[in-house]
């Protein structure tokens, strides 16, 4: 019954311990929490610098093909397109994506679906 939802409650709790697992990630969390104020409030165009300072900290810490990488691209390209920016949001979705894919694709094996 709720055996999914486990594995959900699971897959949060690492994907936040792997945040909170070096300083600099700690500070990436904390800049995270800013973006999600500043977008709350409608400011986009301040949160998409912090978000830009979120990217560069957590690929500097966990590697440019890291899932949480993936996460803050996702988060950037979404704050694009909150603006109007789509030009700029997607490279930013596709690289996202190629991102879950390749992870996805090492925790399927092959990859084959």
């Amino acid at each position: 019954m709720m055996r999914g939802h486990k594995w959900g409650s699971f897959v949060v709790l690492a994907l936040f311990l792997s945040l909170i697992s070096s300083c600099a990630t700690m500070e990436a969390q904390r800049l995270n929490q800013k973006v999600i104020e500043l977008y709350g409030q409608g400011r986009y165009s301040e949160a998409i610098n912090y978000e830009k300072k979120v990217l560069e900290i957590v690929e500097k810490a966990m590697g440019k093909e890291h899932p949480d990488v993936a996460t803050s691209l996702n988060n950037l390209a979404a704050l694009y397109k909150s603006t109007g920016r789509y030009s700029e949001a997607e490279p930013l979705f596709k690289r996202s994506l190629e991102i879950w894919e390749k992870t996805l694709a090492g925790d399927e094996g092959d990859g084959s679906r």
